[in-house]
């Protein structure tokens, strides 16, 4: 299995890192493709490269957007079957996550009511 600890996904507002906003293990190592959703009348302007007007103000190894070359049918394949495994195990970490949480919640509470027992 791949390592994708380093992993980050950083979005820039006029060159300015706007901070992680996912890192680790919630971002495989994959291609991404950008994408903008607006409301209404709203209007957005981007620049997805090769000639930044305002180039990103931290020193990351990243590529322009016009440099992401299509994926082969075969590399589609194999990126969809890893996603899914990528997703499945965050899936399975997640609720084991829950199971620890309510299990602690739950011990807390007998401790509490174990508490009220013995104080009267």
């Amino acid at each position: 299995m791949y390592c994708c600890r380093e992993n980050k996904i950083i979005f820039f507002k006029n060159g300015n890192s706007q901070g992680v906003a996912y890192n680790g293990m919630d971002v495989p190592t994959q291609i991404y493709f950008p994408a903008i959703s607006i409301y209404k009348q709203a209007t957005v302007r981007v620049n997805f490269g090769p000639t930044f007007i305002i180039k990103p103000d931290i020193s990351l190894n990243y590529l322009p957007i016009s440099e992401l070359q299509p994926l082969s049918v075969e590399d589609r394949k194999e990126h969809d079957l890893r996603i899914l495994t990528i997703r499945k195990e965050r899936d399975e970490r997640l609720k084991a996550q829950e199971a620890e949480r309510l299990a602690s919640q739950s011990v807390m509470e007998a401790d509490d009511r174990q508490m009220s027992v013995e104080s009267l």
